[in-house]
């Protein structure tokens, strides 16, 4: 399939500019609204994200704790994913 030259030099820079736009973002998801002082205390734990964009969403079937996403990268410090775990090794054995 053939794509018009000017389609797809116009579809190449909206996907850079996409992609340039959330690289700069970290969502951190927590089963609460974090205070500032929380946030802190996470990006001192990864300080890898520090000088990024912070975006705290909630969701409340978290149980606890929260996931950090920076691009393609997950981690996963909820209370839910624990339960899953400790539920699949049961489930194992």
């Amino acid at each position: 399939m053939r794509i018009d030259p000017k389609l797809q030099s116009v579809l190449q820079k909206h996907f850079e500019e996409e992609i340039a736009e959330k690289d700069g973002h970290v969502h951190i998801v927590s089963s609460y609204k974090l205070s500032e002082d929380e946030i802190k205390h996470i990006l001192s734990v990864f300080p890898k994200f520090q000088g990024h964009v912070i975006e705290n969403a909630v969701d409340p079937s978290l149980v606890g704790g929260f996931t950090i996403q920076h691009g393609s990268t997950l981690i996963d410090m909820s209370i839910k994913n624990t339960l899953q775990t400790v539920k699949q090794r049961l489930y194992e054995t």
